[in-house]
């Protein structure tokens, strides 16, 4: 558990082909923030990679904000992932969206709003 979010945000720095990579920070998630799964073990970090995102021509720095949400009586992980490509452009802020809707803002929403319809999706 304690390396959860280090594991998956190497694999997915390593799918993405980052050519940097680092975890910013890790740490359990509590419960109310994960309120629509009362038996997960729950973390959450944030890390930065420099990936290639749209133009294949030109490398930048990526935020992402990763979840993993370990579901023990199913046996499964769920990742979630936020990529936020703007979060280390300070100085050039995106247009569509109100100051105070960050990326952390949209993220803890997500979580807090994520819920499993169909418990049958993890078998029987």
């Amino acid at each position: 558990d304690a390396e959860a979010i280090e594991f998956f945000l190497s694999d997915l720095a390593a799918f993405n082909e980052a050519t940097e990579s680092k975890v910013m920070q890790s740490r359990p998630l509590e419960p109310e923030e994960v309120s629509n799964l009362p038996t997960c073990r729950a973390f959450t970090g944030v890390g930065q990679q420099v990936v290639a995102k749209f133009r294949e021509d030109h490398s930048g720095p990526v935020q992402i904000h990763c979840a993993v949400l370990r579901l023990p009586d199913v046996t499964t992980d769920i990742l979630i992932t936020l990529n936020d490509p703007h979060a280390l452009h300070q100085s050039d802020p995106p247009d569509v969206l109100p100051a105070e809707v960050t990326s952390e803002v949209i993220f803890a929403r997500l979580l807090k709003s994520f819920r499993i319809l169909d418990w049958t999706l993890f078998g029987e």
